[in-house]
């Protein structure tokens, strides 16, 4: 009689111990750790991953312009002169966008020759709740014009232009290379020589009121 007394109790105990290891195995993460979740692209990966993963998916978004930069839209930033430039291009075309403190215009300058001279000029501000963007080229050190005054063309594929809290802001496409007499051609994997201007107002006639230089790398 003893014995299988003492053989009900050990099984009895046996039972116990087999019901707490399965509740623990059904317990939630520990506070401070992760469980691994699906990635942007469905796979299960480990938090660290899914994180770089979710990076390039953000830095893959579409360009669109309409006057605000999303995350992603420009892989690439700088600032000159509190100006701060954004880009992005692929082998046909250069995203650029700029943006600064300011209620005037701003001017970006592509590859000039000397000061303002021979730059691909591109200017924009907003005038009465419009954008008001436009294709210049640097005609001598000091001065520029539009192209189409020149007899050349305004090759702005697409643009837009903000303007809210005092932060001025537009974007435009351009081709890398558009035949125009009046517009540099960049490539692929350039170094380009920038300059930047800001404006007294917004009139395109108004003389600037910061200027500086720097360089932006093509993709």
């Amino acid at each position: 009689m003893k014995s299988n007394w003492i053989v009900t109790a050990v099984l009895a105990a046996s039972l116990t111990l087999t019901g707490c290891s399965s509740a623990a195995a059904t317990q939630a993460p520990v506070a401070g750790t992760e469980a691994a979740q699906p990635s942007a692209v469905g796979s299960t990966q480990a938090p660290e991953t899914r994180s770089a993963a979710t990076q390039a998916t953000v830095t893959s978004a579409a360009w669109v312009a309409d006057g605000v930069i999303s995350d992603g839209e420009y892989p690439h930033q700088t600032s000159i002169v509190g100006v701060d430039i954004y880009w992005r291009n692929d082998a046909e075309y250069l995203y650029l966008a700029a943006s600064t403190k300011t209620t005037a215009w701003i001017a970006v300058g592509l590859e000039p020759d000397d000061r303002m001279m021979g730059a691909n000029i591109i200017i924009g501000a907003v005038v009465d709740g419009k954008a008001v963007i436009d294709d210049q080229y640097g005609t001598a050190p000091t001065a520029h014009d539009a192209d189409t005054t020149l007899g050349g063309k305004n090759d702005i594929v697409k643009s837009a232009a903000s303007l809210a809290d005092n932060i001025m802001l537009w974007e435009v496409q351009i081709p890398l290379d558009s035949g125009d007499q009046y517009d540099k051609t960049l490539t692929a994997g350039q170094s380009v020589h920038v300059i930047v201007a800001t404006g007294s107002s917004s009139s395109f006639s108004s003389p600037h009121s910061s200027r500086g230089s720097g360089q932006i790398k093509l993709d």
